[in-house]
Protein backbone atom coordinates (compact mmCIF):
# COMPACT_ATOMS: atom_id res chain seq x y z
CA UNK A 1 0.00 0.00 0.00
CA UNK A 2 1.45 3.34 -1.05
CA UNK A 3 1.64 6.32 1.27
CA UNK A 4 -1.07 8.22 -0.62
CA UNK A 5 -3.45 5.24 -0.39
CA UNK A 6 -2.82 4.83 3.32
CA UNK A 7 -3.45 8.54 3.97
CA UNK A 8 -6.57 8.76 1.80
CA UNK A 9 -8.18 5.59 3.17
CA UNK A 10 -7.43 6.23 6.84
CA UNK A 11 -10.97 6.42 8.29
CA UNK A 12 -10.32 9.67 10.14
CA UNK A 13 -9.37 11.58 6.99
CA UNK A 14 -12.52 10.79 4.96
CA UNK A 15 -14.65 11.57 8.02
CA UNK A 16 -13.02 14.98 8.51
CA UNK A 17 -13.20 15.56 4.75
CA UNK A 18 -16.95 14.92 4.81
CA UNK A 19 -17.41 17.31 7.73
CA UNK A 20 -15.56 20.02 5.77
CA UNK A 21 -17.35 19.32 2.50
CA UNK A 22 -20.73 19.32 4.25
CA UNK A 23 -20.30 22.96 5.27
CA UNK A 24 -20.82 24.13 1.67
CA UNK A 25 -24.28 22.55 1.36
CA UNK A 26 -25.58 21.39 4.77
CA UNK A 27 -29.28 21.70 3.83
CA UNK A 28 -29.21 19.57 0.68
CA UNK A 29 -31.15 16.30 0.88
CA UNK A 30 -28.17 14.32 -0.48
CA UNK A 31 -25.91 15.71 2.25
CA UNK A 32 -28.45 14.94 4.98
CA UNK A 33 -28.94 11.39 3.71
CA UNK A 34 -25.20 10.73 3.71
CA UNK A 35 -24.86 12.18 7.21
CA UNK A 36 -27.11 9.39 8.48
CA UNK A 37 -24.87 6.66 7.02
CA UNK A 38 -21.47 8.35 6.87
CA UNK A 39 -19.58 5.47 8.53
CA UNK A 40 -21.04 2.95 6.07
CA UNK A 41 -20.09 5.29 3.21
CA UNK A 42 -16.53 5.56 4.52
CA UNK A 43 -16.25 1.77 4.55
CA UNK A 44 -17.60 1.62 1.00
CA UNK A 45 -15.08 4.27 -0.06
CA UNK A 46 -12.21 2.33 1.50
CA UNK A 47 -13.20 -0.82 -0.40
CA UNK A 48 -13.60 0.99 -3.72
CA UNK A 49 -10.26 2.79 -3.33
CA UNK A 50 -8.37 -0.37 -2.34
CA UNK A 51 -9.89 -2.25 -5.29
CA UNK A 52 -9.46 0.72 -7.70
CA UNK A 53 -13.16 0.55 -8.61
CA UNK A 54 -14.11 4.09 -7.58
CA UNK A 55 -15.48 6.32 -10.34
CA UNK A 56 -16.87 9.86 -10.11
CA UNK A 57 -20.59 10.23 -10.73
CA UNK A 58 -21.27 12.98 -13.23
CA UNK A 59 -23.93 15.53 -12.31
CA UNK A 60 -25.77 17.91 -14.60
CA UNK A 61 -23.77 21.14 -15.11
CA UNK A 62 -25.20 24.52 -14.17
CA UNK A 63 -24.26 28.16 -14.73
CA UNK A 64 -23.10 30.69 -12.13
CA UNK A 65 -22.12 34.33 -12.46
CA UNK A 66 -18.93 35.21 -10.60
CA UNK A 67 -17.71 38.83 -10.64
CA UNK A 68 -19.59 39.36 -13.88
CA UNK A 69 -18.17 36.21 -15.50
CA UNK A 70 -20.44 33.43 -16.71
CA UNK A 71 -19.04 30.06 -15.63
CA UNK A 72 -20.05 26.45 -16.18
CA UNK A 73 -20.02 24.39 -12.97
CA UNK A 74 -20.46 20.68 -12.50
CA UNK A 75 -20.71 19.64 -8.86
CA UNK A 76 -19.97 16.31 -7.19
CA UNK A 77 -22.04 14.09 -4.94
CA UNK A 78 -21.27 14.29 -1.17
CA UNK A 79 -19.73 10.82 -1.44
CA UNK A 80 -17.31 11.84 -4.20
CA UNK A 81 -16.53 15.16 -2.48
CA UNK A 82 -15.58 13.27 0.68
CA UNK A 83 -13.14 11.03 -1.20
CA UNK A 84 -11.63 13.87 -3.22
CA UNK A 85 -11.19 16.11 -0.17
CA UNK A 86 -9.54 13.28 1.74
CA UNK A 87 -6.92 12.82 -1.01
CA UNK A 88 -6.39 16.48 -1.89
CA UNK A 89 -6.32 17.95 1.62
CA UNK A 90 -4.22 15.26 3.27
CA UNK A 91 -1.89 14.13 0.49
CA UNK A 92 -1.72 16.20 -2.70
CA UNK A 93 -1.79 19.76 -1.38
CA UNK A 94 0.96 19.13 1.25
CA UNK A 95 3.00 17.73 -1.64
CA UNK A 96 2.59 20.70 -3.98
CA UNK A 97 2.62 23.49 -1.39
CA UNK A 98 6.45 23.68 -1.12
CA UNK A 99 6.60 24.37 -4.87
CA UNK A 100 4.21 27.34 -4.73
CA UNK A 101 5.60 30.85 -4.46
CA UNK A 102 4.43 32.96 -1.53
CA UNK A 103 2.76 35.44 -3.90
CA UNK A 104 0.39 32.75 -5.17
CA UNK A 105 -2.80 33.78 -3.39
CA UNK A 106 -5.67 31.53 -4.49
CA UNK A 107 -7.21 28.43 -2.85
CA UNK A 108 -4.96 28.42 0.20
CA UNK A 109 -5.85 28.89 3.85
CA UNK A 110 -4.98 32.38 5.08
CA UNK A 111 -4.79 33.77 1.55
CA UNK A 112 -7.31 34.98 -1.01
CA UNK A 113 -8.31 38.07 -3.03
CA UNK A 114 -7.94 40.44 -0.07
CA UNK A 115 -4.34 39.35 0.45
CA UNK A 116 -3.70 39.61 -3.29
CA UNK A 117 -4.91 43.22 -3.31
CA UNK A 118 -2.94 44.10 -0.17
CA UNK A 119 0.29 42.67 -1.59
CA UNK A 120 -0.39 44.52 -4.85
CA UNK A 121 -0.71 47.78 -2.90
CA UNK A 122 2.47 47.00 -0.96
CA UNK A 123 4.39 46.37 -4.18
CA UNK A 124 3.10 49.64 -5.68
CA UNK A 125 4.48 51.54 -2.67
CA UNK A 126 7.70 49.49 -2.80
CA UNK A 127 8.24 50.43 -6.44
CA UNK A 128 7.66 54.11 -5.66
CA UNK A 129 10.35 53.97 -2.96
CA UNK A 130 12.73 51.96 -5.15
CA UNK A 131 12.48 54.19 -8.24
CA UNK A 132 11.77 57.47 -6.46
CA UNK A 133 8.96 58.23 -8.89
CA UNK A 134 5.46 57.13 -9.81
CA UNK A 135 6.54 56.72 -13.44
CA UNK A 136 6.80 52.94 -13.43
CA UNK A 137 4.66 50.32 -15.17
CA UNK A 138 2.53 47.30 -14.29
CA UNK A 139 2.15 44.28 -16.56
CA UNK A 140 -1.21 42.53 -16.09
CA UNK A 141 -1.41 39.05 -17.62
CA UNK A 142 -4.70 37.20 -18.01
CA UNK A 143 -5.34 33.79 -19.54
CA UNK A 144 -8.25 33.14 -21.86
CA UNK A 145 -10.66 30.39 -20.68
CA UNK A 146 -8.08 29.10 -18.23
CA UNK A 147 -10.11 26.21 -16.74
CA UNK A 148 -11.48 25.09 -20.10
CA UNK A 149 -8.01 24.70 -21.59
CA UNK A 150 -6.05 22.81 -18.95
CA UNK A 151 -4.63 19.84 -20.83
CA UNK A 152 -4.59 16.62 -18.84
CA UNK A 153 -1.34 15.40 -20.33
CA UNK A 154 0.42 18.67 -19.48
CA UNK A 155 -0.96 18.59 -15.95
CA UNK A 156 0.16 15.00 -15.36
CA UNK A 157 3.61 15.89 -16.71
CA UNK A 158 3.82 18.79 -14.22
CA UNK A 159 2.75 16.58 -11.32
CA UNK A 160 5.03 13.68 -12.25
CA UNK A 161 8.05 14.81 -10.16
CA UNK A 162 5.79 15.04 -7.11
CA UNK A 163 3.81 11.80 -7.41
CA UNK A 164 6.37 9.76 -9.39
CA UNK A 165 6.30 6.10 -8.39
CA UNK A 166 3.06 6.38 -6.39
CA UNK A 167 0.66 4.19 -8.39
CA UNK A 168 -2.35 5.03 -6.24
CA UNK A 169 -1.84 8.80 -6.56
CA UNK A 170 -1.43 8.51 -10.34
CA UNK A 171 -4.59 6.38 -10.62
CA UNK A 172 -6.55 8.75 -8.35
CA UNK A 173 -5.66 11.90 -10.30
CA UNK A 174 -6.31 10.17 -13.62
CA UNK A 175 -9.74 9.15 -12.29
CA UNK A 176 -10.52 12.79 -11.46
CA UNK A 177 -9.29 13.96 -14.86
CA UNK A 178 -11.31 11.29 -16.65
CA UNK A 179 -14.47 12.81 -15.16
CA UNK A 180 -13.46 16.13 -16.75
CA UNK A 181 -13.10 14.76 -20.29
CA UNK A 182 -15.27 16.62 -22.79
CA UNK A 183 -17.54 14.82 -25.22
CA UNK A 184 -16.62 16.31 -28.60
CA UNK A 185 -18.37 13.81 -30.85
CA UNK A 186 -19.61 16.75 -32.92
CA UNK A 187 -16.06 17.35 -34.19
CA UNK A 188 -14.82 16.09 -37.52
CA UNK A 189 -11.78 13.81 -37.56
CA UNK A 190 -9.65 16.76 -38.69
CA UNK A 191 -10.91 18.99 -35.87
CA UNK A 192 -10.48 16.22 -33.30
CA UNK A 193 -6.86 15.63 -34.36
CA UNK A 194 -5.88 19.20 -33.37
CA UNK A 195 -8.44 19.96 -30.64
CA UNK A 196 -5.89 19.85 -27.82
CA UNK A 197 -3.92 22.66 -29.45
CA UNK A 198 -6.96 24.84 -30.16
CA UNK A 199 -8.71 27.07 -27.63
CA UNK A 200 -11.83 25.44 -26.23
CA UNK A 201 -14.80 27.42 -24.84
CA UNK A 202 -17.19 25.26 -22.83
CA UNK A 203 -20.00 27.83 -22.74
CA UNK A 204 -20.27 27.68 -26.53
CA UNK A 205 -21.61 24.14 -26.19
CA UNK A 206 -23.76 24.38 -23.05
CA UNK A 207 -26.98 24.38 -25.11
CA UNK A 208 -25.95 21.74 -27.66
CA UNK A 209 -28.66 19.14 -28.39
CA UNK A 210 -27.93 15.65 -26.93
CA UNK A 211 -27.46 14.11 -30.38
CA UNK A 212 -24.25 16.14 -30.78
CA UNK A 213 -22.65 14.33 -27.82
CA UNK A 214 -22.83 10.61 -28.53
CA UNK A 215 -19.76 9.50 -26.57
CA UNK A 216 -17.72 8.61 -29.63
CA UNK A 217 -14.94 11.15 -29.09
CA UNK A 218 -13.62 12.61 -25.85
CA UNK A 219 -11.15 15.47 -25.47
CA UNK A 220 -8.72 15.09 -22.55
CA UNK A 221 -8.85 18.72 -21.66
CA UNK A 222 -10.63 21.07 -19.23
CA UNK A 223 -11.10 20.93 -15.46
CA UNK A 224 -14.30 21.45 -13.50
CA UNK A 225 -14.39 24.51 -11.24
CA UNK A 226 -16.70 22.71 -8.81
CA UNK A 227 -14.13 20.02 -7.99
CA UNK A 228 -11.70 20.48 -5.09
CA UNK A 229 -8.92 18.93 -7.13
CA UNK A 230 -9.33 21.58 -9.82
CA UNK A 231 -8.41 24.33 -7.36
CA UNK A 232 -5.08 22.68 -6.56
CA UNK A 233 -4.42 21.82 -10.19
CA UNK A 234 -5.02 25.41 -11.26
CA UNK A 235 -2.75 27.01 -8.66
CA UNK A 236 0.03 24.53 -9.42
CA UNK A 237 0.04 24.26 -13.23
CA UNK A 238 1.44 27.79 -13.97
CA UNK A 239 4.31 27.30 -11.47
CA UNK A 240 6.95 27.34 -14.28
CA UNK A 241 5.77 30.87 -15.15
CA UNK A 242 5.99 31.89 -11.47
CA UNK A 243 9.51 30.52 -11.23
CA UNK A 244 10.63 32.25 -14.41
CA UNK A 245 9.40 35.65 -13.20
CA UNK A 246 10.50 35.35 -9.58
CA UNK A 247 13.66 33.25 -9.81
CA UNK A 248 15.08 33.45 -13.34
CA UNK A 249 14.28 37.14 -13.89
CA UNK A 250 14.55 38.03 -10.20
CA UNK A 251 11.49 40.31 -10.07
CA UNK A 252 10.16 40.55 -6.50
CA UNK A 253 7.19 42.81 -7.32
CA UNK A 254 5.06 40.10 -8.90
CA UNK A 255 2.08 38.04 -7.81
CA UNK A 256 -0.65 35.73 -9.08
CA UNK A 257 -4.25 35.18 -8.11
CA UNK A 258 -5.32 32.03 -9.99
CA UNK A 259 -4.72 33.09 -13.63
CA UNK A 260 -4.28 36.85 -13.03
CA UNK A 261 -0.64 38.00 -12.94
CA UNK A 262 0.80 41.37 -11.99
CA UNK A 263 4.46 42.33 -12.58
CA UNK A 264 5.98 45.78 -11.94
CA UNK A 265 9.07 47.46 -13.38
CA UNK A 266 10.42 50.91 -14.25
CA UNK A 267 10.70 49.98 -17.94
CA UNK A 268 7.70 49.41 -20.16
CA UNK A 269 9.91 47.81 -22.81
CA UNK A 270 11.30 45.37 -20.24
CA UNK A 271 7.78 44.21 -19.32
CA UNK A 272 6.74 43.73 -22.95
CA UNK A 273 9.92 41.72 -23.51
CA UNK A 274 9.16 39.67 -20.40
CA UNK A 275 5.73 38.87 -21.81
CA UNK A 276 7.34 37.64 -25.05
CA UNK A 277 9.68 35.44 -23.01
CA UNK A 278 6.73 33.96 -21.10
CA UNK A 279 4.76 33.09 -24.23
CA UNK A 280 6.73 29.88 -25.03
CA UNK A 281 6.21 28.67 -21.44
CA UNK A 282 2.47 29.31 -21.75
CA UNK A 283 2.36 27.44 -25.04
CA UNK A 284 4.24 24.52 -23.52
CA UNK A 285 1.65 24.39 -20.72
CA UNK A 286 -1.22 24.60 -23.20
CA UNK A 287 -2.44 27.98 -21.89
CA UNK A 288 -3.73 30.85 -24.02
CA UNK A 289 -2.96 34.47 -23.16
CA UNK A 290 -5.92 36.84 -23.35
CA UNK A 291 -4.40 39.50 -25.58
CA UNK A 292 -7.19 41.99 -24.93
CA UNK A 293 -6.87 41.93 -21.14
CA UNK A 294 -3.08 41.54 -21.07
CA UNK A 295 -1.66 45.05 -21.00
CA UNK A 296 1.16 47.21 -19.60
CA UNK A 297 -0.38 50.01 -17.55
CA UNK A 298 1.33 53.23 -16.36
CA UNK A 299 1.14 53.34 -12.55
CA UNK A 300 0.49 57.10 -12.55
CA UNK A 301 -2.70 56.71 -14.59
CA UNK A 302 -4.94 53.72 -13.88
CA UNK A 303 -4.10 50.06 -13.26
CA UNK A 304 -7.00 47.60 -13.25
CA UNK A 305 -6.43 44.56 -11.06
CA UNK A 306 -8.92 42.23 -9.33
CA UNK A 307 -11.90 44.59 -9.66
CA UNK A 308 -10.01 47.58 -8.30
CA UNK A 309 -8.48 50.63 -9.97
CA UNK A 310 -5.11 51.85 -8.68
CA UNK A 311 -3.46 55.20 -9.36
CA UNK A 312 -0.11 56.24 -7.87
CA UNK A 313 0.24 60.01 -7.42
CA UNK A 314 3.53 61.87 -7.81
CA UNK A 315 3.69 62.19 -3.99
CA UNK A 316 3.46 58.42 -3.48
CA UNK A 317 -0.19 58.34 -2.46
CA UNK A 318 -2.07 55.33 -3.83
CA UNK A 319 -5.65 56.06 -4.87
CA UNK A 320 -7.84 52.94 -4.88
CA UNK A 321 -11.34 52.95 -6.32
CA UNK A 322 -13.92 50.29 -6.96
CA UNK A 323 -14.44 49.03 -10.48
CA UNK A 324 -17.66 50.51 -11.95
CA UNK A 325 -18.71 47.03 -13.05
CA UNK A 326 -18.96 45.98 -9.38
CA UNK A 327 -21.39 48.83 -8.69
CA UNK A 328 -23.37 48.01 -11.84
CA UNK A 329 -23.79 44.37 -10.75
CA UNK A 330 -25.13 45.45 -7.35
CA UNK A 331 -27.59 47.86 -8.95
CA UNK A 332 -28.90 45.06 -11.17
CA UNK A 333 -29.06 42.73 -8.19
CA UNK A 334 -31.19 45.21 -6.21
CA UNK A 335 -33.61 45.59 -9.12
CA UNK A 336 -33.91 41.81 -9.36
CA UNK A 337 -34.53 41.55 -5.60
CA UNK A 338 -37.36 44.03 -5.96
CA UNK A 339 -39.21 41.45 -8.02
CA UNK A 340 -38.31 38.66 -5.59
CA UNK A 341 -39.76 40.69 -2.71
CA UNK A 342 -42.98 41.36 -4.60
CA UNK A 343 -43.31 37.62 -5.27
CA UNK A 344 -42.75 36.82 -1.60
CA UNK A 345 -39.45 35.03 -2.20
CA UNK A 346 -37.39 37.63 -0.27
CA UNK A 347 -38.28 39.74 2.74
CA UNK A 348 -37.43 43.41 3.03
CA UNK A 349 -35.20 42.67 6.03
CA UNK A 350 -33.13 40.13 4.07
CA UNK A 351 -32.62 42.60 1.22
CA UNK A 352 -31.77 45.43 3.61
CA UNK A 353 -29.18 43.30 5.43
CA UNK A 354 -27.62 42.23 2.13
CA UNK A 355 -27.38 45.82 0.91
CA UNK A 356 -25.96 47.10 4.20
CA UNK A 357 -23.35 44.36 4.14
CA UNK A 358 -22.40 45.20 0.56
CA UNK A 359 -22.16 48.97 1.11
CA UNK A 360 -20.18 48.48 4.33
CA UNK A 361 -17.67 46.30 2.47
CA UNK A 362 -17.10 48.64 -0.47
CA UNK A 363 -17.87 52.14 0.84
CA UNK A 364 -14.20 52.91 1.53
CA UNK A 365 -13.41 52.42 -2.18
CA UNK A 366 -16.41 54.35 -3.54
CA UNK A 367 -16.85 58.05 -4.20
CA UNK A 368 -19.46 60.05 -2.31
CA UNK A 369 -21.48 60.31 -5.49
CA UNK A 370 -21.46 56.52 -5.99
CA UNK A 371 -22.62 55.95 -2.41
CA UNK A 372 -25.35 58.58 -2.73
CA UNK A 373 -26.58 57.10 -6.00
CA UNK A 374 -26.68 53.60 -4.52
CA UNK A 375 -28.61 54.81 -1.47
CA UNK A 376 -31.04 56.70 -3.73
CA UNK A 377 -31.64 53.56 -5.79
CA UNK A 378 -32.28 51.44 -2.68
CA UNK A 379 -34.70 54.01 -1.30
CA UNK A 380 -36.52 54.39 -4.62
CA UNK A 381 -36.95 50.62 -4.89
CA UNK A 382 -37.80 49.64 -1.33
CA UNK A 383 -38.33 52.59 1.04
CA UNK A 384 -40.18 55.35 -0.84
CA UNK A 385 -42.93 53.09 -2.28
CA UNK A 386 -43.67 51.86 1.24
CA UNK A 387 -43.84 55.41 2.63
CA UNK A 388 -46.13 56.49 -0.19
CA UNK A 389 -48.32 53.46 0.44
CA UNK A 390 -48.67 54.31 4.14
CA UNK A 391 -49.60 57.92 3.30
CA UNK A 392 -52.22 56.76 0.79
CA UNK A 393 -53.80 54.50 3.41
CA UNK A 394 -53.99 57.47 5.82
Amino acid sequence: MTNSEKITCDAGNPYRAFQNARESSPKKCSTKRMSQHVLDEIKRAQDELHNRTWTIEKLKPFIIYERGHKRKIQGNTPYDRMIIHSFIDNYLFPKIQPFLMYDNYASQAGKGPDMARQRFEDYMHQCYRKYGTNHFFVLIIDFSKFYDNVRHDKLMRSLDPIIHGDDFAIWFIETILKSFEVDVSYMTDEEYAVCLDEKYIALDHIDDPPEMHTGEKFMKKSINIGNQGSQDFSIFLPTPIDNYIKIVKGIPEAGRYMDDYSVMNISKEYLWKLLDEIRPICKDLGLFINEKKTQVYPAWKCVKYLNRRYTMTDTGHLIITLSPSTVTRERRKLKKMKGLMENGEKSYKEIENQYKSWIRKFAARMSKKQIRNMDDLFNDLFVNPFIRGVKNED
